[in-house]
């Protein structure tokens, strides 16, 4: 798979799940929302980086450190590693 289609499954999924609650997957015109945190964990993926530990250091950089293993975010995050480890 190429980067892009990488980026744009992994911005597809992050706007199903919406891991920080932003309501992007309730309000139509925000499936862009997480496009920029798709680009960064494709490419760190892309690069052997191990998709969990790509996905917590995007998420650290764009929110606040730890974000993705608080409550239902750690839930979130075990998705979409599924995700990115299943392709």
């Amino acid at each position: 798979m190429s980067t892009a289609l990488d980026t744009a499954h992994i911005s597809a999924l992050l706007h199903q799940l919406d891991p920080m609650r932003t309501g992007c997957a309730e309000n139509p015109g925000m499936e862009d929302e997480y496009d920029h945190q798709a680009e960064a964990i494709a490419e760190r993926v892309a690069r052997g980086e191990d998709p969990r530990a790509a996905t917590v250091a995007v998420f650290d950089f764009w929110f606040w450190e730890g974000c993705m293993t608080e409550g239902a975010r750690a839930q979130a995050l075990d998705a979409i590693v599924s995700a990115l480890t299943a392709h």
